[in-house]
């Protein structure tokens, strides 16, 4: 037996390697075939009750033209893949892209061009679908989630570095609890447990820590004084954490409270007048407009939106009164910075456009994701002066509402105009000029804004000088046009503002123009009975 067992031990090496050869090939045939044919419409994708997308896609077509699929195999069949990295390996989902999910998805650019989209014949097109994108919009990925090889000379190093982009992610966290806290980073790609301090996590919103990290990664968050490990979470998106139980504020109550309460309404609306009119600058017709949110931008901040929608915390309201915070709590959602920075890039075109586009304009601040709760009421106010010269209100969502909820603006001459809005529309408003709020009560479940803010370029004070010439002449005052067309008219009219009804739609003529501070007074406390 000794020649036998001589000849096994020669071609067993031998004979294992071809066989591992073997399954190799049939692996990846198998993989290439089975994402050759694994073609999902998007509507046919996987839906919470919500109609929002469940885990993450990656959604691909290459040339039907060609032979070899340059798409499939740097997805697949590269080690170095993306695909095949330990942090993310068990994340992603992949699915041949439709015809018609293709074109939807490019056709309104490739149209802009000239071009059919079904003559558009790519060797590789892919895209990323994010969890928690809305089911109706998810044809209207953000330009960062598209790859084409079309654009770019080196393809397939291209579709590498754009994968890998997914990887980049923002985790905040805010604590409720009392004790310090610090946050570990988890190696789980160790055979020991190993873990890494990242950062202290003390009380309060103000506190909140960010972390720019990779998708996938794991974090626990550990009692300082008890050792306790209070919260875990993996990465699966940009999100924002609560840590603890939601601490709502002490509310006085009686009657000397209330008094309290309002006579510091009266001060703040007095306060907020004479700040209004110390700003000179102006730079539109009305201080106001109303217009559409891009599409995809839209979709992004749903998104966002929905991964932490309870994920909120109390907004504080120290010594002020611009919210009724003692009668209903309004919440906040924090945004990543990055993603954040990268929605008021796009929202800034807009309103320089808005204005005329003859003025640069920076960005100086971006607020919210506020939500408002049944009752909410936002005192008549207006903005710094430094920093907020142009502005942008943008709703992402108004659940179980019973009737509109206007924002009421007050126009250069300080006449009131209600503006109804809908979840994708923006008001634009010179919100350091134009007096502004919501004080008649929310009627529904909830209403939810962001707020992003802008000035001229490294001005600040911007709000001192007067308009250059060129400026759009402000809209009329009402009550003039009245007295000097009305031949016996002694004082204001309620005719004047009534005949500019059609010319300007949410104007209420009923409400005069506010000159004194009497007057938003009187008028917080009729809009604040509360309607059946």
């Amino acid at each position: 037996f000794a020649p036998f067992k001589t000849l096994i031990q020669f071609f067993m090496p031998n004979i294992i390697i071809v066989m591992y050869f073997i399954a190799s090939v049939l692996c990846l045939a198998s993989l290439s075939v089975s994402v050759a044919f694994d073609s999902i419409s998007f509507n046919d994708l996987p839906y919470d009750s919500n109609d929002r997308l469940i885990g993450q896609w990656v959604m691909f077509k290459e040339n039907t033209q060609s032979e070899n699929s340059p798409c499939r195999d740097e997805i697949f069949s590269n080690p170095n893949s993306w695909l095949h990295h330990g942090d993310v390996e068990d994340i992603f989902q992949i699915a041949h892209l439709t015809n018609h999910d293709f074109e939807l998805i490019v056709g309104n650019e490739i149209v802009k061009e000239g071009v059919s989209p079904t003559s558009l014949d790519t060797d590789c097109f892919a895209v990323r679908l994010l969890p928690g994108s809305p089911k109706e919009l998810t044809h209207h990925p953000l330009p960062a989630n598209k790859f084409n090889s079309e654009a770019g000379p080196e393809p397939l190093d291209d579709l590498s570095s754009w994968f890998y982009t997914f990887f980049a992610t923002e985790t905040g966290w805010m604590s409720y609890m009392q004790n310090p806290l610090t946050i570990y980073w988890i190696n789980t790609q160790s055979s020991k447990r190993n873990r890494r301090s990242v950062g202290t996590l003390t009380y309060g919103d103000s506190n909140t820590v960010w972390l720019s990290t990779r998708l996938g990664h794991y974090f626990e968050i550990e009692d300082t004084v008890t050792g306790d490990v209070v919260f875990t979470t993996r990465v699966l998106f940009d999100s924002y954490n609560i840590v603890g139980d939601i601490v709502l504020p002490d509310i006085p109550t009686g009657p000397e409270a209330e008094k309290q309460f309002e006579d510091q309404i009266y001060q703040t609306l007095s306060e907020e007048l004479n700040r209004s009119r110390r700003v000179v600058r102006t730079f539109t017709e009305t201080g106001f407009d109303i217009g559409e949110l891009p599409t995809d931008l839209f979709a992004s901040m749903l998104t966002y939106y929905y991964n932490s929608y309870n994920n909120t915390y109390v907004e504080e309201w120290p010594n002020m009164v611009h919210i009724n915070w003692w009668e209903t709590a309004s919440l906040l959602v924090s945004p990543p910075w990055d993603l954040k920075r990268y929605w008021q890039s796009r929202l800034l075109p807009m309103v320089e456009s808005w204005i005329g586009g003859e003025i640069p304009l920076e960005t100086s601040d971006i607020y919210g994701i506020r939500r408002y709760q049944d009752g909410a009421r936002l005192l008549t106010h207006v903005d710094r002066e430094e920093t907020h010269a142009v502005s942008l209100i943008i709703n992402l969502e108004q659940v179980g509402m019973r009737e509109p909820w206007y924002v009421e603006i007050y126009d250069l001459n300080n006449y009131l105009h209600k503006i109804p809005m809908r979840p994708g529309q923006v008001v634009f408003y010179e919100s350091a000029r134009c007096l502004h709020g919501r004080m008649a009560p929310l009627h529904g479940f909830s209403y939810s804004n962001i707020f992003s803010h802008y000035r001229p370029v490294g001005d600040p004070a911007w709000f001192k000088k007067e308009n250059p010439a060129g400026t759009v002449d402000p809209l009329p005052d009402f009550d003039s046009v009245c007295d000097a067309t009305d031949e016996g008219s002694t004082g204001a009219c309620n005719g004047g503002a009534a005949a500019f009804v059609d010319q300007y739609p949410y104007l209420i003529p009923a409400e005069p123009r506010v000159v004194h501070s009497d007057d938003l007074f009187k008028y917080w406390e009729k809009v604040g009975v509360t309607s059946a």
